[in-house]
């Protein structure tokens, strides 16, 4: 049987050591490898970030760049087309990348303006208007009162700007009777904008308001711009509106002379005439809508017309009074006889207007005092004569009333 081996003491102290030496080499081989891989896995994180920031910033540059202003309108263009073709070129990546931080971009957009003529490129077509009407009439039909119909023109002379213009239409009394509108409309405006070369129609409108009394009233159209302060300077308009007192009726519509007529109508306060035709009548004032009147010598058809305020009634067919053939009457003469060179009164009806004073056929002088009275002076005669009259309308009728004896 064979003897076992010897196992010696130092040579297993020294395999000990060899063993540790070896195991130590071992272990410190995997550190480095480990230390290797860890260095190499940091190295390449580093780079990804590195990749992802450059990848970021090329992004905030393209944005940059497709929002830059343009140098003109056909660079603008240009940048336009090149900023679409951007985002569908290859460079770009499909999927939008939202940064953590907002971007604010100034926006490009130029807003439009609008050129403006100068002030004095604005003119207008009418620089005074009168009109007239009735009192309590409302409306004044301008068409009817004035040749250019109350229409005032404006034009702007510039070839390139427009006008912003505005009006208005103050009164000195009366209440808000004046104003403008447009052509054919009963809308009253205040303002509006006019272009170059395109002339616009504006209507002046005038109300007779229920408290407006018979006179004159003044007010004004004021367009700005204008060159001037007071009105009629510049662009302005003064008006002058006229009311009138209306007659509406008459009664009766006709007569002889010294005919007592009833006018009826509006406005007759503060009267100062009555006239039929172009002659004055004597009249009595009732209140303000009516007036007696006494009617004067006259023939023929008459318009019968009231003054007030230093304006009078218009004419038409609801005034007119006719006039009929009536001749005076004599109903006293004092005394009835006489030597030649009597002063002689007579009385009666429809002297106005006496022509003639006659005993029997011969013409004498004589003095006007009244439409019933006349005084004369007898001429040479003899017998008992008829004393007669004689106006427009005729010659009295003898009758014994009027018979004068000389003595």
């Amino acid at each position: 049987m064979p003897k076992p081996p010897k196992i010696s003491v130092v040579s297993s102290s020294l395999d000990t050591n060899t063993r540790s030496s070896v195991i130590f080499r071992g272990s410190f081989k995997w550190s480095d490898l480990l230390v290797e891989r860890l260095s190499i896995v940091m190295i390449r994180h580093r780079l990804s970030i590195i990749v992802l920031l450059l990848f970021l910033l090329s992004l905030l540059v393209v944005a940059c760049d497709q929002n830059a202003p343009s140098s003109g309108s056909s660079q603008a263009s240009t940048s336009t087309s090149n900023a679409s073709a951007t985002t569908t070129s290859s460079a770009t990546p499909t999927t939008a990348i939202t940064p953590t931080t907002a971007l604010t971009l100034t926006p490009t957009y130029t807003p439009t303006s609008i050129a403006i003529a100068p002030p004095d490129s604005f003119t207008i077509s009418l620089f005074g208007f009168s009109a007239d009407g009735d009192v309590g009439q409302g409306k004044v039909d301008l068409h009817t009162v004035s040749k250019d119909n109350g229409v005032i023109t404006l034009t702007n002379k510039s070839t390139t700007g427009s006008i912003v213009w505005s009006v208005s239409t103050p009164t000195e009394s009366g209440g808000n009777w004046l104003g403008l509108t447009a052509a054919n409309s009963d809308t009253l405006v205040s303002g509006g904008t006019l272009p170059p070369g395109q002339p616009l129609d504006y209507q002046i409108a005038i109300v007779i308001l229920k408290n407006m009394q018979p006179g004159e009233y003044k007010g004004c159209i004021k367009f700005k711009p204008q060159n001037g302060q007071s009105c009629g300077d510049g662009n302005s308009v003064p008006v002058t509106l006229d009311v009138h007192p209306k007659v509406t009726g008459i009664n009766p519509t006709n007569g002889p002379v010294s005919t007592s007529v009833t006018i009826t109508g509006a406005g007759f306060t503060n009267a100062t005439g009555v006239k039929f035709g172009s002659t004055d009548a004597s009249f009595q004032f009732v209140n303000d809508t009516q007036i007696t009147a006494t009617s004067p010598t006259g023939s023929g058809t008459v318009d019968v017309t009231v003054t007030t305020a230093n304006v009078t009634s218009n004419s038409g067919t609801a005034d007119q009074f006719t006039y009929t053939s009536s001749a005076p009457t004599l109903t006293n003469i004092s005394p009835n006889s006489g030597p030649a060179g009597t002063t002689v009164t007579i009385t009666g009806t429809g002297f106005t207007g006496v022509t003639a004073v006659q005993f029997g056929s011969t013409t004498t002088t004589f003095q006007f005092v009244s439409d019933t009275q006349i005084t004369t002076v007898s001429p040479a005669g003899s017998g008992t004569v008829d004393v007669t009259i004689t106006t427009a309308s005729g010659t009295s009728a003898p009758n014994a009333a009027d018979q004068f004896t000389y003595i």
